[in-house]
């Protein structure tokens, strides 16, 4: 069993937290452009569409910072959604990247979740809260005897739960397919 941050116990809920490798601090300052008329501020570059003064050297376009952020798209049953993990994703305290995605489930109903992937070895994790903020609640990896890929069935008691993609092994991405599906539970015999 693979240990998330070091903080799962057999049989016990745990708070998963992400550590993401880059801080504010270190993310390169984004620049404001200036009023119609108002002269940029020492250190400011000048926006895209103006030109550089006789004595300045022209400075290459800003480009966006990178986010840092899950896709966070909801779930739906019956659907498989291809993605794709990368070093884009946030980064675990074990040095594997996660995505993570919405399931808003009905009331009454089992959901199997099914990651599967050529490219690396699926752990699959789901949780109550949203995904910044989550209660892990099941895990996986390998369900088969003999393959990689990672599956959760489990019945619906949350409003809203918190399904990561993530990888067994530190640093590694690729592609994969996730699968939700969904059935009724059965009714419980009535008691006399």
């Amino acid at each position: 069993m693979k240990a998330v941050n070091n903080i799962f116990n057999a049989g016990h809920l745990a708070l998963i937290t992400l550590t993401l490798l880059t801080s504010v601090a270190a993310m390169p300052a984004v620049a404001q452009e200036p009023s119609a008329g108002q002269e940029p501020s020492a250190g400011q570059e000048p926006s895209a569409n103006e030109q550089p003064s006789a004595n300045e050297e022209p400075s290459a376009a800003l480009e966006p910072s990178a986010r840092l952020e899950y896709s966070g798209n909801e779930l739906t049953p019956g659907t498989v959604h291809d993605g794709e993990l990368a070093d884009y994703h946030p980064q675990m305290n074990d040095g594997t990247y996660a995505d993570c995605f919405q399931l808003r489930p009905q009331p009454g109903m089992e959901y199997t979740l099914t990651l599967r992937s050529d490219d690396f070895d699926s752990f699959l994790l789901v949780g109550v809260g949203t995904c910044d903020d989550v209660l892990i609640q099941f895990e996986n990896d390998d369900f088969e005897d003999e393959g990689l890929d990672s599956q959760l069935v489990f019945a619906a008691e949350y409003d809203l739960y918190s399904v990561y993609v993530n990888t067994y092994d530190p640093g590694t991405t690729g592609d994969y397919t996730l699968s939700v599906d969904a059935r009724l539970l059965p009714m419980a015999p009535a008691v006399e």
